[in-house]
């Protein structure tokens, strides 16, 4: 994977942060949660190639969510370091200013 600037990483912490505030998504996994815990509950204890393959859908749901929530945080420290960064500039500037005048 390509390294990003940190004007993309907020971009896409932008992104994450609007998939995981929609209602369709926030439905979608919730749905998808419980069909997973159904299934499990549901599934014969016998059955361990199923049991494995439905824990193995639940974690899948799961680690999608997590992913989203990671490149969120990411975003958000991304947008720390522009800021930071921003901050920086404008000191520099007005002190070349005071410097000037």
């Amino acid at each position: 994977m390509t390294e990003r600037t940190d004007q993309q990483q907020s971009d896409l912490g932008l992104y994450a942060r609007q998939a995981l505030d929609n209602p369709a998504v926030i439905d979608a996994l919730a749905r998808m949660k419980a069909e997973c815990d159904a299934a499990i509950k549901e599934c014969p204890i016998r059955d361990t190639e199923g049991l494995t393959l439905l824990v193995q859908a639940a974690r899948i749901t799961a680690k999608f969510e997590g992913v989203l929530l990671g490149i969120f945080e990411n975003g958000k420290m991304a947008n720390a370091r522009i800021q930071i960064n921003s901050e920086r500039k404008e000191s520099r500037l007005s002190r070349l200013a005071k410097r000037v005048s």
